[in-house]
């Protein structure tokens, strides 16, 4: 996108909509930690694993959704938008607690790292 490459995007936007497909999501469309041989959290401590995967989850269908503009990819554009739309309205729902978001379920000391900027 800042490149001018587009060939890159194009064959990059499949394998990427495949990768997306492997997050499984709740009832209310928010992803479920991916478990596996090694639970990455990023640096530091106090991670709210949770809101970290959801997190990375939306920032990829929001550069997905960019790279679907830029090629012009307007229906595929449009569902991705429409999906942030949804997912953020329940991101707020579920860890917005009026002061930090936080899984519900999380007990240890707020993550920073959903709070920087």
């Amino acid at each position: 996108m800042h490149t001018g490459d587009k060939q890159l995007l194009i064959d990059l936007f499949p394998a990427i909509q495949k990768y997306l497909q492997l997050w499984e999501k709740d009832s209310d469309g928010l992803v479920r930690v991916r478990e596996g041989g090694w639970l990455w959290g990023d640096w530091g401590d106090h991670k709210d694993m949770l809101l970290i995967h959801n997190l990375w989850y939306y920032l990829a269908i929001k550069g997905n959704q960019l790279i679907a503009n830029e090629l012009r990819y307007d229906e595929q554009a449009k569902e991705y938008r429409l999906e942030m739309e949804k997912f953020k309205t329940k991101f707020n729902e579920r860890f917005w607690n009026g002061q930090s978001y936080r899984d519900p379920k999380y007990t240890g000391e707020t993550d920073e790292r959903v709070h920087m900027r």
